[in-house]
């Protein structure tokens, strides 16, 4: 705990102020808390979640109950998450110069520290010296409502094991101008004093005590290297006050969600690296998407493909917002009368019908004939496919079409029929790693990223395809019951 603060209007008691010429806002907690995105880099650059809940003080402990969103990093994982990440990150060109010097063995702290100075922060402590006596396994970055609801502040946190030596390595450090006090477990900033003796006074239970959250970081279950947790209803209260986005637009967003929670996780697993997560207690949706999608019986040979559950009714029920969005990205004033004029279909009607219940959009590479080999696969009305066949070949280009079954609308015969007797892409291995989930899925998107390097590699740059070149496949399963959802998102390398 902080020491009683006996005037708000002077600096807190064991807090650390650097005076700075006036900048930006914003710009001083980068300069503190550069580590985060720093870390993010050393992530690969992606922007990654996971439950820190090996033992020990969490960052939660020390944040109020009301917190909107914070992230966390655990800067000494397990070895095997360590490694796992370590090993995967040097494989990409990009990021091999970034690790130089590193090893298995290397402490991540000190990687992060150092990449921080180079980019500016921190400036005028060395780690040795400074830093490793003091700094813990955890760095936080979260943000909490300002007192009267209408703005938020920015709060880092840095795990500390000593308060005497952390204070006294904060005095040395260049803060440019952000405020800091000394927690027996935590370094804890903000951009301003005021702004930190209001946190350190407010009262009320902490953000661990807060039932919603602490049912969510459980649900998250293994241990990664960094974690997200958001409060979507009242991210988007806040986003009222501030945003130049209109009332009317924000309450549509509000009415969509309905509230709720989300969190995600990143974790390292050998050669892959996977972001897991779930919304919870949001608004339940219009459409039933529940069951598993077809993705798996599709041709082995696929490079790609998009499968949704009840994506007709789906349609049906956004049909005015994707009506105008046709619009806008057409420039016509009525694209759904022209699109009915040329092809003979009813809209949304003859659409939904044939999107059907189990629809997927797939893709196997170019055919002999330099045409992308792309079907659509789906239980919808076989009578409005051929609607489309007919017209589409009245006018030169002629369509492939199955219906046996499933409807198979393809760019051409062959593929439909491939697509249509096609098996087997649920045992290809690029597939099973990359989607481990799709059995219970009821939207997935598949993408075997080798062969597209393999077909489309000429046309890519040559930096560009030295990074791609480590990788195997993407794949991406989401799952609803309701008002929850849960998502998984894979990057597999060779």
């Amino acid at each position: 705990m902080t020491e009683d603060i006996q005037n708000p209007a002077e600096p807190l008691d064991g807090v650390v102020e650097v005076a700075a010429p006036k900048r930006r806002r914003g710009v001083t907690i980068a300069a503190v808390g550069g580590t985060l995105a720093l870390v993010g880099l050393a992530a690969g650059g992606a922007l990654a979640m996971n439950a820190l809940s090996g033992g020990g003080p969490q960052p939660e402990d020390v944040l109020p109950a009301n917190t909107l969103g914070f992230a966390k990093i655990d800067l000494d994982p397990s070895s095997g998450q360590k490694i796992s990440a370590l090993r995967l990150m040097r494989k990409f060109p990009a990021l091999k110069d970034q690790l130089s010097g590193t090893d298995d063995n290397s402490d991540l702290r000190r990687v992060v520290f150092e990449a921080a100075q180079k980019e500016g922060g921190l400036k005028g402590l060395s780690y040795d010296a400074d830093v490793a006596p003091w700094i813990g396994d955890r760095f936080a970055m979260a943000a909490v409502p300002t007192a009267d609801g209408k703005g938020v502040v920015p709060v880092m946190l840095l795990a500390s094991t000593d308060q005497a030596k952390a204070k006294a390595a904060l005095a040395k450090a260049a803060t440019d101008g952000a405020a800091c006090d000394v927690l027996p477990d935590f370094v804890r900033c903000t951009e301003k004093a005021e702004e930190l003796a209001a946190l350190a006074s407010a009262p009320g239970t902490k953000l661990v005590d807060s039932a919603g959250f602490k049912g969510d970081m459980k649900d998250l279950g293994e241990d990664g290297i960094v974690s997200m947790w958001l409060d979507l209803g009242a991210a988007v209260d806040l986003a009222a006050t501030e945003s130049s986005v209109s009332a009317q637009e924000l309450d549509a967003v509000k009415d969509k969600i309905g509230g709720g929670r989300m969190y995600a996780a990143l974790r390292f697993d050998g050669a892959n690296v996977e972001v897991a997560g779930a919304v919870r207690d949001a608004k339940a949706p219009a459409v039933d998407a529940s069951g598993s999608t077809e993705i798996g019986s599709l041709p082995a040979d696929t490079i790609a493909a998009v499968s949704f559950n009840s994506l007709g009714e789906q349609v049906k029920s956004a049909w005015a917002d994707v009506q105008k969005a046709l619009d806008a990205t057409s420039g016509e004033s009525d694209l759904t009368g022209s699109i009915q004029n040329q092809f003979g279909i009813s809209l949304p009607d003859d659409l939904v019908g044939l999107l059907g219940k189990h629809t997927t959009f797939t893709f196997g590479g170019m055919g002999s004939d330099d045409m992308p080999k792309i079907a659509l696969k789906t239980d919808g009305d076989p009578a409005v496919a051929q609607k489309l066949v007919n017209a589409v070949s009245d006018q030169g280009q002629p369509l492939g079409l199955v219906g046996d079954g499933r409807v198979v609308l393809a760019l051409d015969q062959t593929y439909a029929d491939a697509v249509a007797k096609g098996s087997g892409l649920d045992k290809n291995e690029a597939f099973v790693n990359a989607m481990p989930d799709y059995k219970n899925a009821s939207q997935a998107v598949f993408v075997n990223i080798a062969k597209v390097i393999e077909a489309f590699g000429a046309d890519i740059p040559a930096d560009m395809r030295a990074n791609l070149d480590p990788l195997s496949a993407f794949g991406m399963t989401g799952t609803q019951k309701g008002g929850d959802s849960d998502f998984t998102i894979r990057l597999t390398t060779r």
